[in-house]
C-alpha cells in the first residue's frame, strides 16, 4: 500500500472515530435538554390549566368546574377566554372549535366537580353577563363655585347621603376667605354618576377626567394563586402531622409552611387592595372662587410678540446685571493679583542684579 493511501485511510479512521466520540457526547445532552425542554412545558400547561379551571369557578361556573377543555379555550362561541387555543387544540379541539369530551381533573389529583359543557348560544356574552368585571373606576373635577362655606356643607351631605366619603381635604385661603380648595372623595361606582350629575348644578365645571381600569385578569388570577396556596398548605399540614422522618424533615415542612403563609398573607392582602379599589372610585375635586377665579386665556399674536419682546429684554438686563456683578467681584482678586505680582517681578529683579558681576577696574 502507498503512503499517500495509508495516509487516507488513517485520516478517515480518525475522523470517523472523532465524530464517534463527539457524537456520544452531544446526543445524551440534546435528548436531555428536549426531555426537560417537554417537562418545563408540561408543567406550564398544568399551571394554566389550574389557573383556568380556579378562574372558571370563581366566575360563570358558580363553584363548579368545567368537563369539557375546548369551554375554557377562546375560539369557539361557547368558549370563554380562560385557556389558550394551542392547549385546548392539543386536549380534544381542532382548529375550528369543534370540541371532543375529555376527563377533567383537579390540580391536587381528586377529580373536578363539574357541570356540562354542552354549546350554548352566545357563550362570551353570557360569560361577561355573569362574571363580575372588576373596574377600577376614577374621575377628577375642576368647579368654579361663588361661595365655598354653603358648598362644603352640601358637597359632604351628598357624599354622605351616596354612601361615601371625603378621604382629603386641602383648603388655601385668601384675605377674603377661602380662594381654593382640593376635595378627594372616595363613592361607590354606581353612586359616581349621580355625584357628577349634582356638581353639575352647583357651578361652573371647567374640567372634567374620568378613567376606568379593568383588573379583572389580574385580581382573578391573584384568587387562584391564593386558593392553590391554601390547598399547598392543606398538604403541608396533612404531612406535618403524619410526619414520621427525621427532625430536619420535619424543620424542612415547617419552613415551607411558613414561605407558604407568608406568601397567603400577602396575596390577601393585595386582594383587598383591589377590592377596596373596585368598590370605591376616586373622584379628586379641585373647586375655586369664583371671585378668585381667572379663567384661561388664549394670547394674540400681538401679546405673544410683547412677551417675547419682555422676555428677551428681561433677560439682556439679567445678563448686564450679573456681567456687572462678575467684574466688581474680580476687582478685589485683580488689585490682589497686581500686588503680588509687582512684588514678584521687585524680587527677581533684586534677586538677578545681585548675581550679575562687577566689572573689572583698570590699575
Amino acid at each position: 500500500m502507498s503512503p499517500t493511501k495509508e495516509m487516507s485511510l488513517t485520516h478517515l479512521l480518525i475522523g470517523t472515530t472523532l465524530l464517534a466520540i463527539l457524537a456520544a457526547i452531544a446526543i445524551p445532552n440534546l435528548l436531555a435538554a428536549r426531555r426537560s425542554a417537554n417537562a418545563a412545558s408540561a408543567q406550564q400547561t398544568l399551571r394554566n390549566l389550574n389557573t383556568a379551571q380556579v378562574s372558571y369557578s370563581l366566575g360563570i361556573g358558580r363553584g363548579n368546574y368545567a368537563d369539557n377543555l375546548a369551554f375554557l379555550g377562546g375560539s369557539a362561541s361557547t368558549s370563554v377566554g380562560f385557556l389558550d387555543n394551542t392547549v385546548t387544540a392539543a386536549h380534544g379541539t381542532n382548529v375550528t372549535g369543534t370540541t371532543v369530551s375529555t376527563t377533567a381533573i383537579h390540580p391536587n389529583g381528586q377529580p373536578f366537580k363539574t357541570e356540562s359543557a354542552s354549546p350554548k348560544p352566545n357563550g362570551k356574552t353570557a360569560f361577561a353577563a355573569t362574571i363580575r368585571r372588576k373596574i377600577v373606576k376614577n374621575g377628577e373635577i375642576a368647579l368654579v363655585i361663588k361661595a365655598y362655606e354653603p358648598f362644603a356643607t352640601d358637597f359632604s351631605q351628598q357624599v354622605a347621603r351616596y354612601g361615601g366619603y371625603i378621604s382629603q381635604s386641602q383648603v388655601r385661603q385668601s384675605t377674603a376667605g377661602v380662594a381654593a380648595a382640593s376635595l378627594v372623595v372616595r363613592i361607590p361606582p354606581d353612586a359616581l354618576e349621580g355625584l357628577v350629575s349634582w356638581l353639575r348644578f352647583q357651578g361652573q365645571m371647567t374640567a372634567e377626567a374620568f378613567k376606568a381600569d379593568d383588573i379583572s385578569e389580574e385580581y382573578y388570577d391573584f384568587q387562584a394563586r391564593l386558593q392553590n396556596a391554601h390547598q399547598f398548605e392543606t398538604r403541608l399540614l396533612t404531612m406535618l402531622s403524619t410526619q414520621t422522618g427525621t427532625l430536619q424533615d420535619v424543620v424542612t415542612v415547617e419552613e415551607k409552611l411558613n414561605q407558604v403563609r407568608e406568601q397567603i398573607e400577602q396575596m390577601e392582602g393585595k386582594i383587598r387592595s383591589f377590592d377596596s379599589l373596585v368598590g370605591l372610585s376616586t373622584l379628586a375635586l379641585n373647586v375655586s372662587i369664583a371671585e378668585h377665579y381667572v379663567p384661561p386665556h388664549t394670547p394674540t399674536f400681538r401679546e405673544n410678540v410683547l412677551q417675547t419682546w419682555n422676555s428677551s429684554w428681561q433677560g439682556l438686563l439679567a445678563f448686564a446685571q450679573g456681567f456687572g456683578l462678575f467684574v466688581v467681584g474680580w476687582v478685589p482678586w485683580c488689585s490682589a493679583l497686581a500686588v503680588l505680582t509687582a512684588l514678584g517681578w521687585g524680587g527677581f529683579r533684586l534677586t538677578r542684579r545681585g548675581r550679575m558681576p562687577y566689572p573689572d577696574r583698570e590699575p
